[in-house]
Parts: C-alpha cells; sequence; structure tokens
C-alpha cells in the first residue's frame, strides 16, 4: 500500500511504513536484522536468567548432610577377614 506524499512540488511515493516513520518522527533501524538479533538476544537473556534461578533454588533446598558423596561413600564399609 502506497501513499502519495507532495512536497515541493514533486510527488514522491512513499510505503504506509516510512509515512508513518515520518509523520511519527520515528527512527528506522539501522540495520534490517535487527528484530532477529534482538529476539536472540531476548531469548537467551531469559533462558539463562530462568537457568540461574533454577541453579540457585537447587542449592537452597540442598541437605549438605544427606545429599553428599562423603555421606554416601561412608555407609560403605569394607569387610575385614
Amino acid at each position: 500500500m502506497t501513499v502519495l506524499f507532495l512536497f515541493r512540488q514533486t510527488m514522491h511515493k512513499l510505503t504506509l511504513t516510512e509515512e508513518l516513520q515520518k509523520m511519527y518522527n520515528v527512527a528506522q533501524f539501522s540495520s534490517p536484522d535487527y528484530p532477529a538479533v534482538f529476539a536472540i538476544i531476548a531469548g537467551t537473556t531469559i533462558v539463562l536468567t530462568l537457568a540461574l534461578i533454577y541453579i540457585a533454588v537447587f542449592f537452597w533446598n540442598i541437605d549438605s548432610r544427606h545429599d553428599s558423596i562423603i555421606y554416601r561413600l561412608t555407609g560403605i564399609r569394607a569387610k575385614k577377614e
């Protein structure tokens, strides 16, 4: 969809998006890949944040006396002959 825009007696053909950007003074993306890069960075940040929260909750709820490897190995006694 295009909108005809008259400027200084010359006719310029602008898309509706460009017309709205000029009307509301909105900056254009510096790169057409900007939305994809933003989505990748935002997704990675969310995943890493959730992983950090999961690890923190795991360590908060750990019982070091019963979950440690030292506790598990001390119960095993070698047979004396």
